[in-house]
């Protein structure tokens, strides 16, 4: 389903062995009652909404993500705030990593910040001595590769979408930094450049020692700009910060390639990285564990 649901509300209940494209921006959705199917869902400006569900592979964009009673099922996640589990087990997570010829549109109609992805920091609302959810080792290339997309409509027609060269909007984040990979930098952004940060990024993705642990993007007043290292009255207004994590050699070819980025961009190391980023995604964090309101 394609261009049909233009920001709806959207149910699924009591599917078995589907594969579920909804290539459409939508409201909220809901799922329930569903096992062992391939579901794809475009971006979701509110709350996603997963119950009483099994054997699922997922790939979703959306606001706000919770499954209550679920267990065995893989996420390809975008969220912009923490997702929440409860009553669920053997959850498993990986970072969003998929694209069709549409998705820039529906993530700017679905208001989703492509920059602000808090995929891995799960919630657990009953977190116990084991653990319900983990993440997806080793990530998958992409969600092309994950789950193949339809080369067909109801129709037959050929759909011309899913066209490979069109690269995902959604920097590709890790969300936990292997072992030995100790070294930090980060590069603090004005969202005007936006999509040179996208290109350089994407670039950083096919390096083999240094990743992209998370990103955020915030607004940067005139006394928060003041606690930013190097910062000053220039970066006021829309930012973003990406965070890296690599070898130490790994790090350096990062600051290299990030500091083709303009002024007023700031592009930090070490220490002063790290306090950089406690402040963008440990301090400015507004909607860090908002509800999902989804009954």
């Amino acid at each position: 389903m394609g261009r049909d649901l233009n920001g709806q509300q959207f149910m699924i209940n009591k599917c078995e062995n589907c594969d579920i494209w909804i290539l459409d921006n939508t409201a909220t959705v809901s799922i329930d009652k569903t096992t062992n199917c391939r579901i794809y869902l475009g971006p979701c400006e509110s709350s996603l909404f997963f119950r009483n569900c099994s054997d699922l592979k997922v790939i979703a964009a959306c606001q706000q993500f919770r499954t209550r009673d679920c267990t065995n099922c893989d996420f390809m996640l975008f969220c912009m705030t923490a997702p929440i589990i409860e009553a669920s087990d053997s959850m498993r997570f990986t970072c969003f990593n998929f694209s069709y010829f549409s998705l820039t549109k529906q993530m700017d109609s679905a208001g989703l910040d492509p920059f602000t992805n808090c995929w891995y920091d799960i919630y657990d609302f009953n977190k116990g001595s084991k653990p319900h959810w983990s993440f997806i080792t080793p990530p998958p290339l992409s969600g092309n590769e994950w789950m193949v997309p339809p080369t067909s409509d109801e129709e037959g027609k050929i759909t011309a979408e899913f066209d490979q060269s069109i690269p995902c909007p959604i920097p590709f984040s890790v969300g936990e930094a292997e072992k030995g990979r100790d070294s930090t930098c980060c590069a603090i952004v004005p969202r005007s450049m936006a999509e040179s940060l996208l290109t350089i990024s994407a670039k950083l993705e096919k390096l083999e020692d240094v990743d992209l642990l998370r990103c955020r993007g915030t607004h940067l007043d005139k006394n928060r700009v003041k606690e930013v290292p190097q910062g000053d009255s220039s970066l006021i207004g829309d930012v973003v910060c990406m965070e890296y994590r690599g070898t130490p050699k790994g790090c350096e070819t990062a600051i290299a390639m990030l500091a083709d980025l303009e002024s007023p961009s700031i592009i930090l190391a070490s220490d002063v990285a790290r306090e950089a980023c406690r402040l963008f995604f440990n301090v400015w964090v507004e909607s860090k564990g908002s509800a999902v309101t989804v009954m």
